[in-house]
């Protein structure tokens, strides 16, 4: 660890900063309080490792988010490697992990995953995200691989969840695609809703439609 000399972080500076992180009184939050099941997510905890940094410590993510608790961070900041080395040790196996063995889910995945129950309150939700990108010049089969090596590379996008509160890793198996054609039609159908009483081909939006006059007999 890196001595701090005049930026030293006080215990009660690392609980002030959680804190405001988490929006609720610094007093409140315990030495050994478990963090992130206290909703401080990765994006904090790494603004946090990045502001420290900047006052000269030595701190990673990984560190932080091996340990998550008032009492280790501090151990960390304070170069105290006898505290800190023996956090992570608390949770690492005893024996090599097997790629393919269920794990528990972290404390942001198990609320989600409760959260998905008909038998919660306000329950029976999946988190999900949707959206949509838009942009010219894209390379349909350099995308796909792009998106295959990046599934390959991450374990976590190939991970889903058991119905008993565990989580495993499936093999990469190169992904699959919908063929471009799929897309296409899917387009076309999507624009014939959208177009009535069509006579003359017109362009909007990259969709082929036509306008007509009509006329009612009277």
């Amino acid at each position: 660890m890196k001595p701090l000399g005049d930026n030293w972080i006080s215990k009660d500076e690392i609980r002030a900063a959680i804190a405001a992180e988490l929006g609720c009184p610094a007093d409140e939050l315990g030495d050994h309080d478990d963090l992130i099941q206290l909703g401080l997510n990765s994006i904090r905890m790494m603004g946090l490792a990045g502001g420290w940094r900047k006052r000269g410590a030595d701190i990673t993510f990984a560190q932080l988010a091996a340990a998550p608790t008032v009492a280790s961070w501090y151990a960390l900041l304070s170069g105290d490697t006898a505290s800190s080395a023996a956090a992570p040790a608390a949770v690492a196996p005893d024996e090599p992990e097997a790629h393919d063995a269920p794990f528990p889910l972290a404390g942001m995945q198990l609320a989600y995953w409760i959260g998905r129950s008909d038998e919660q309150e306000l329950g029976g939700v999946a988190a999900h995200l949707y959206a949509e990108f838009d942009g010219p010049a894209i390379d349909p089969d350099r995308l796909q691989r792009a998106v295959r090596d990046l599934v390959a590379t991450h374990p976590m996008l190939r991970t889903r969840f058991l119905p008993t509160g565990l989580s495993k890793r499936c093999p990469s198996r190169g992904g699959r695609f919908l063929p471009r054609s799929t897309f296409a039609d899917a387009v076309r159908r999507r624009c014939s809703r959208h177009s009535r009483n069509c006579a003359r081909p017109r362009h909007t939006n990259g969709c082929t439609s036509k306008t007509v006059r009509s006329s009612t007999s009277r």
